[in-house]
């Protein structure tokens, strides 16, 4: 797809989203956005479910409600972007930058955060099962009644986030920083 191409989807989606004449559903399913420069687009609802998004910067943008179930997302920059009830099941995040981006609500089940950067970001009642966060960094996150049921978080840098209420059974969090954590029973 090239970048007028993209254009004209973003154009006939925003027109969508604003029950507009000429406006159309943003479908870029299996789509190769590799490196695509998205900061601050609106995708909510939007179809990105296998698209490729490696190293694309997604900052700021909207994506709620949107379907990226296993989506490449390597690398992607998604700073404060809004991810709220998206579907990311079996999305690859590993190394993406979450930082302070909403997550609340978010389905990442069995999804790849590896080495992801997800300081500040909230995750409020997110499906979190089987996901692995190996050596993430989740300071200061909010994980307030996430299901963590069965999530690795090997290595992770937990300091300061809020897991009041989560569920975290059979969570693996060997080697895991857990200074200041709250809500996690010991």
């Amino acid at each position: 797809m090239n970048e007028n191409q993209l254009k004209k989807i973003l154009m006939k989606h925003q027109l969508w989203l604003d029950k507009k004449d000429g406006g159309e559903y943003a479908d870029l399913s299996n789509e190769d956005l590799t490196g695509a420069y998205l900061s601050g687009v609106k995708l909510s609802f939007a179809n990105l479910c296998g698209a490729d998004l490696r190293s694309a910067d997604l900052s700021n943008a909207d994506l709620d409600t949107a379907n990226l179930s296993g989506t490449k997302l390597i690398g992607t920059n998604l700073n404060s972007a809004n991810l709220f009830d998206a579907k990311l099941m079996g999305a690859d995040l590993s190394n993406a930058d979450l930082f302070n981006a909403n997550l609340s609500g978010t389905n990442l089940f069995s999804a790849n955060l590896r080495d992801a950067n997800i300081i500040g970001a909230t995750l409020f009642s997110a499906n979190l099962i089987n996901a692995d966060f190996t050596n993430a960094d989740l300071t200061n996150a909010d994980l307030v009644i996430a299901n963590l049921n069965n999530a690795n978080l090997s290595g992770a840098d937990l300091t300061g986030a809020d897991l009041t209420g989560a569920n975290t059974d059979n969570a693996i969090f060997t080697g895991a920083n857990l200074t200041d954590v709250k809500g996690l029973e010991k």
